[in-house]
Protein backbone atom coordinates (compact mmCIF):
# COMPACT_ATOMS: atom_id res chain seq x y z
CA UNK A 1 0.00 0.00 0.00
CA UNK A 2 1.25 3.45 -0.83
CA UNK A 3 0.98 6.20 1.63
CA UNK A 4 0.58 9.83 0.72
CA UNK A 5 1.19 11.53 3.85
CA UNK A 6 0.20 10.85 7.66
CA UNK A 7 -2.20 12.33 10.27
CA UNK A 8 -0.89 15.81 11.50
CA UNK A 9 -3.22 16.82 15.06
CA UNK A 10 -2.03 20.17 16.39
CA UNK A 11 -3.20 22.10 19.18
CA UNK A 12 -5.20 25.13 17.07
CA UNK A 13 -6.47 22.32 15.04
CA UNK A 14 -7.19 18.65 16.33
CA UNK A 15 -8.60 15.67 14.88
CA UNK A 16 -12.04 14.72 15.75
CA UNK A 17 -14.96 11.60 15.25
CA UNK A 18 -15.79 14.13 12.37
CA UNK A 19 -12.46 15.14 10.21
CA UNK A 20 -9.00 15.16 10.54
CA UNK A 21 -5.83 16.57 8.75
CA UNK A 22 -2.84 15.26 7.05
CA UNK A 23 0.12 16.57 5.23
CA UNK A 24 1.31 15.30 2.32
CA UNK A 25 4.65 13.54 0.82
CA UNK A 26 6.31 16.58 -1.88
CA UNK A 27 5.04 14.24 -5.01
CA UNK A 28 1.80 13.09 -4.14
CA UNK A 29 -1.44 14.97 -6.32
CA UNK A 30 -5.03 14.57 -4.85
CA UNK A 31 -8.01 15.92 -5.47
CA UNK A 32 -11.05 17.58 -3.54
CA UNK A 33 -13.63 14.50 -3.13
CA UNK A 34 -10.96 12.05 -3.31
CA UNK A 35 -11.46 8.82 -0.68
CA UNK A 36 -8.60 8.85 1.76
CA UNK A 37 -8.24 5.55 4.58
CA UNK A 38 -6.41 5.85 7.87
CA UNK A 39 -5.87 2.95 10.86
CA UNK A 40 -7.82 3.83 13.62
CA UNK A 41 -8.69 2.05 17.34
CA UNK A 42 -8.72 -2.01 16.99
CA UNK A 43 -7.36 -2.63 13.92
CA UNK A 44 -10.22 -0.91 12.52
CA UNK A 45 -9.81 1.29 9.05
CA UNK A 46 -11.32 4.78 8.94
CA UNK A 47 -12.43 6.26 5.45
CA UNK A 48 -12.86 10.03 4.80
CA UNK A 49 -13.48 11.99 1.66
CA UNK A 50 -11.18 14.85 1.11
CA UNK A 51 -12.95 18.52 1.75
CA UNK A 52 -10.16 20.99 1.56
CA UNK A 53 -5.99 21.24 0.03
CA UNK A 54 -4.36 23.71 1.69
CA UNK A 55 -0.37 25.14 1.65
CA UNK A 56 1.05 26.39 4.37
CA UNK A 57 4.32 27.91 5.27
CA UNK A 58 6.42 29.30 8.01
CA UNK A 59 5.69 33.06 7.28
CA UNK A 60 3.62 35.18 9.57
CA UNK A 61 1.61 36.70 7.14
CA UNK A 62 1.27 38.16 3.59
CA UNK A 63 3.05 41.09 3.82
CA UNK A 64 6.06 39.12 5.06
CA UNK A 65 6.34 37.27 1.80
CA UNK A 66 5.88 40.89 0.14
CA UNK A 67 8.28 41.91 1.89
CA UNK A 68 10.42 38.99 1.47
CA UNK A 69 10.55 39.57 -2.69
CA UNK A 70 12.50 42.67 -2.17
CA UNK A 71 9.40 44.95 -1.00
CA UNK A 72 6.65 43.43 -4.12
CA UNK A 73 9.17 42.46 -6.64
CA UNK A 74 7.34 39.82 -8.47
CA UNK A 75 10.79 39.41 -10.80
CA UNK A 76 13.12 38.61 -7.22
CA UNK A 77 14.04 35.30 -6.30
CA UNK A 78 13.60 34.72 -2.46
CA UNK A 79 16.97 34.72 -1.01
CA UNK A 80 15.81 32.37 1.77
CA UNK A 81 13.12 29.83 0.40
CA UNK A 82 10.20 29.43 2.88
CA UNK A 83 9.63 26.19 4.96
CA UNK A 84 6.04 24.94 3.67
CA UNK A 85 4.01 22.11 3.25
CA UNK A 86 0.41 20.79 1.44
CA UNK A 87 -2.49 19.11 3.93
CA UNK A 88 -5.49 18.06 3.55
CA UNK A 89 -8.41 18.16 5.21
CA UNK A 90 -11.06 14.83 5.07
CA UNK A 91 -14.60 14.57 6.82
CA UNK A 92 -14.61 10.94 7.92
CA UNK A 93 -17.54 8.46 6.05
CA UNK A 94 -17.30 5.53 7.66
CA UNK A 95 -15.35 3.01 9.77
CA UNK A 96 -15.39 -0.20 9.19
CA UNK A 97 -15.91 -1.54 12.38
CA UNK A 98 -17.99 1.18 13.75
CA UNK A 99 -15.33 2.81 15.72
CA UNK A 100 -15.39 6.85 15.44
CA UNK A 101 -12.28 7.38 17.86
CA UNK A 102 -10.25 10.70 16.44
CA UNK A 103 -7.56 9.30 13.91
CA UNK A 104 -4.04 9.63 15.89
CA UNK A 105 -1.40 12.37 15.23
CA UNK A 106 1.60 10.59 12.64
CA UNK A 107 -0.81 7.69 11.26
CA UNK A 108 -0.23 6.88 7.58
CA UNK A 109 -2.68 7.89 5.32
CA UNK A 110 -3.07 6.22 2.09
CA UNK A 111 -5.93 6.07 -1.36
CA UNK A 112 -8.71 4.00 -0.30
CA UNK A 113 -9.20 0.79 -1.92
CA UNK A 114 -12.34 -0.39 -3.85
CA UNK A 115 -13.72 -2.75 -1.07
CA UNK A 116 -12.97 -0.02 1.85
CA UNK A 117 -15.07 2.34 -1.00
CA UNK A 118 -17.87 0.39 -1.52
CA UNK A 119 -18.41 -0.23 2.53
CA UNK A 120 -18.08 3.30 3.02
CA UNK A 121 -20.62 3.91 0.40
CA UNK A 122 -23.10 0.81 2.25
CA UNK A 123 -23.29 -0.19 -1.31
CA UNK A 124 -22.04 -3.72 -0.49
CA UNK A 125 -25.17 -4.02 1.89
CA UNK A 126 -27.53 -3.56 -1.19
CA UNK A 127 -29.16 -6.97 -0.35
CA UNK A 128 -30.48 -8.08 -3.75
CA UNK A 129 -32.46 -11.29 -2.09
CA UNK A 130 -35.13 -9.47 -0.09
CA UNK A 131 -36.23 -7.37 -3.22
CA UNK A 132 -33.86 -4.60 -3.53
CA UNK A 133 -32.34 -3.67 -6.91
CA UNK A 134 -29.17 -2.14 -7.89
CA UNK A 135 -29.67 1.11 -9.66
CA UNK A 136 -26.47 2.32 -11.50
CA UNK A 137 -25.81 5.47 -10.40
CA UNK A 138 -21.90 6.12 -11.89
CA UNK A 139 -18.74 5.81 -11.10
CA UNK A 140 -15.90 7.59 -8.92
CA UNK A 141 -12.51 8.03 -9.81
CA UNK A 142 -10.03 8.72 -7.78
CA UNK A 143 -6.43 10.66 -8.33
CA UNK A 144 -4.46 7.21 -8.17
CA UNK A 145 -6.79 5.90 -11.09
CA UNK A 146 -8.56 4.00 -9.44
CA UNK A 147 -12.62 3.90 -10.89
CA UNK A 148 -15.22 2.13 -8.37
CA UNK A 149 -18.98 1.75 -10.14
CA UNK A 150 -21.82 3.49 -7.65
CA UNK A 151 -25.17 2.11 -7.15
CA UNK A 152 -27.84 3.11 -5.39
CA UNK A 153 -30.16 0.85 -3.39
CA UNK A 154 -33.59 0.60 -5.24
CA UNK A 155 -35.59 0.63 -1.61
CA UNK A 156 -34.50 4.01 -1.04
CA UNK A 157 -34.07 5.60 -4.59
CA UNK A 158 -37.87 4.48 -5.61
CA UNK A 159 -39.61 3.48 -2.49
CA UNK A 160 -40.33 1.61 0.36
CA UNK A 161 -38.13 3.30 2.34
CA UNK A 162 -36.69 7.06 1.47
CA UNK A 163 -37.95 7.40 -2.53
CA UNK A 164 -35.98 10.55 -2.91
CA UNK A 165 -32.84 11.97 -4.44
CA UNK A 166 -31.32 15.47 -4.27
CA UNK A 167 -29.45 16.69 -7.70
CA UNK A 168 -27.23 19.47 -7.89
CA UNK A 169 -25.74 21.17 -10.16
CA UNK A 170 -24.37 23.95 -12.17
CA UNK A 171 -28.09 25.78 -13.96
CA UNK A 172 -28.55 26.07 -17.72
CA UNK A 173 -25.88 23.02 -18.70
CA UNK A 174 -28.32 20.38 -18.64
CA UNK A 175 -26.00 18.06 -16.40
CA UNK A 176 -28.75 17.35 -14.10
CA UNK A 177 -31.42 16.53 -16.68
CA UNK A 178 -28.69 14.50 -18.53
CA UNK A 179 -28.29 12.44 -15.51
CA UNK A 180 -31.83 12.38 -14.38
CA UNK A 181 -32.87 10.44 -18.32
CA UNK A 182 -29.81 8.29 -17.02
CA UNK A 183 -31.37 7.36 -13.86
CA UNK A 184 -34.75 6.69 -14.95
CA UNK A 185 -33.23 4.40 -17.61
CA UNK A 186 -31.22 2.57 -15.43
CA UNK A 187 -34.46 2.08 -12.92
CA UNK A 188 -36.61 0.95 -16.02
CA UNK A 189 -34.05 -1.40 -17.08
CA UNK A 190 -33.12 -2.48 -13.70
CA UNK A 191 -36.68 -2.87 -12.83
CA UNK A 192 -38.41 -3.98 -15.14
CA UNK A 193 -40.36 -7.06 -13.87
CA UNK A 194 -41.40 -4.37 -11.62
CA UNK A 195 -44.66 -2.47 -11.11
CA UNK A 196 -42.50 1.07 -11.68
CA UNK A 197 -43.67 3.86 -13.59
CA UNK A 198 -42.43 7.01 -13.93
CA UNK A 199 -44.49 10.39 -13.38
CA UNK A 200 -42.60 13.57 -14.87
CA UNK A 201 -43.89 17.45 -13.95
CA UNK A 202 -42.50 19.30 -16.44
CA UNK A 203 -42.10 22.80 -13.98
CA UNK A 204 -39.07 24.29 -16.72
CA UNK A 205 -41.37 24.95 -19.75
CA UNK A 206 -40.55 25.08 -23.31
CA UNK A 207 -36.66 24.70 -21.59
CA UNK A 208 -37.09 21.20 -20.43
CA UNK A 209 -37.88 20.02 -24.40
CA UNK A 210 -34.99 21.38 -25.75
CA UNK A 211 -32.37 20.21 -23.28
CA UNK A 212 -33.86 16.79 -23.45
CA UNK A 213 -32.89 14.23 -26.28
CA UNK A 214 -35.45 14.22 -29.38
CA UNK A 215 -35.23 10.31 -29.10
CA UNK A 216 -34.50 7.89 -26.41
CA UNK A 217 -31.50 5.82 -26.10
CA UNK A 218 -31.59 2.29 -25.86
CA UNK A 219 -28.14 1.58 -24.96
CA UNK A 220 -28.29 -1.33 -21.68
CA UNK A 221 -27.73 -0.19 -18.65
CA UNK A 222 -24.65 -1.97 -16.71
Amino acid sequence: MNNIGKVSATQSSPTSADEFSFWLKDNVVIAPFDLVAVPNSDNSVTVGVIREIYHTTDSMNHIANYVSADFGNADEEATTQRLGTVFAVADVLSNNREIYMPARDGQQVRFAEDNEIKNALGIDTIDERNGHRKIPAGYLQLSNNLTVPVFMDSAFLVGGEGAHLNISGISGLATKTSYIMFLLQAVAQKMADSSVATIIFNVKGDDLLYCCPSRSVTRPVT
